[in-house]
């Protein structure tokens, strides 16, 4: 507009200018920009802005001594959408500060639920020979794999996933392992003595059991109905936690014994026993196994039936 009586002749711009003070003259304005500045630009702003969620975090050490670290929020600036306000500010012209959409990113253990698991919930222990190295490794392997768990409320405890396959690429060797009903050798060995203790350290801490099988022989490392069988692609040990507050899984191994600990909020602990009630069927043997829950005067309160075992006789 300034330029228009100012960039041809002299005669013509003074015609111009005269003819301004009769007839209008429209000027369209076309705002223009650079993309690739603009992506920098935007880029820049957002790396200013962003920030990283984390999850808070529980560790609880072998000796049992617990600490949490703190959550954090995340942000991200949505460079889509900021982009957008961008060209609708050029497109119409509407050249005024632009509110930045920016996605806030909650995370899923906050620093309260982490700071909950206060206590020690429950626990259980095996004991195991170290003259097959072989099995000492697959329990090694197995009770790590299954260590360090945080549970949080309502979610489930898969044995198998977090094991993933028994393989000897995955680090298990061949070890004694019932296979329909009798002793061979096979790659995984030893793995569900490590999923029996857990079952059991699962019972006395009071959390829903989903999914649990007895092997088909009577195992030397617990009493009959208090097994729990594990194979690949095939039967799981699996839990649920029922409580408000997360729980966290610990196990650990050393000089012949696995121990499985289980922690969470003091509010959530339980006065609780197992009970096997042994009987026959058959001419095999079996068991129903309850756990019972006690109150501060170690009086049944509650009884809940767990699951029923049937074992073959070791000469069937």
């Amino acid at each position: 507009a300034y330029n228009y009586t100012k960039t041809d002749s002299y005669f013509e711009n003074i015609k111009r200018f005269f003819d301004l003070n009769k007839n209008i003259k429209n000027l369209e304005i076309k705002s223009l920009y650079n993309e690739n500045k603009l992506s920098e630009k935007i880029q820049s702003i957002s790396e200013s802005i962003n920030v990283a969620m984390e999850n808070a975090k529980v560790y609880i050490s072998d000796s049992g001594n617990i600490s949490a670290s703190s959550a954090t929020i995340g942000k991200e600036l949505d460079i889509a959408a900021t982009k957008e306000s961008i060209y609708d500010a050029i497109k119409n012209k509407d050249y005024k500060a632009i509110d930045l959409k920016v996605n806030i990113k909650q995370p899923k253990i906050n620093t309260e639920a982490a700071k909950s698991v206060n206590t020690l919930l429950a626990e259980f222990s095996t004991k195991f020979s170290t003259n097959d190295s072989n099995r000492v490794t697959n329990i090694v392997l197995s009770a790590k794999a299954t260590s360090d768990v945080l549970l949080m409320p309502g979610e489930e405890f898969s044995y198998n996933n977090l094991t993933g396959k028994r393989t000897k690429s995955n680090g298990y060797k061949d070890a004694p392992v019932i296979i329909n009903g009798k002793l061979e050798q096979d790659v995984g060995g030893g793995v569900c003595q490590v999923s029996s203790t857990l079952f059991n350290s699962v019972l006395y801490s009071g959390l829903d059991v989903t999914s649990r099988r007895n092997h088909s022989l009577k195992s030397s490392y617990v009493s009959i109905g208090r097994d729990a069988m594990v194979s690949d692609g095939g039967s799981d040990f699996r839990f649920k936690n029922p409580y408000s507050h997360p729980v966290y899984i610990k196990n650990t191994v050393s000089n012949g014994v696995i121990t499985s600990k289980i922690y969470g909020n003091a509010s959530d602990k339980k006065n609780i026993s197992i009970k096997v009630e042994p009987y026959t069927t058959g001419g095999l043997d079996a068991a129903k196994t309850y756990i019972e829950n006690r109150d501060s005067n170690g009086n049944v309160i509650r009884t809940q039936y767990i699951s029923n075992s049937v074992y073959k006789n070791k000469n069937n």
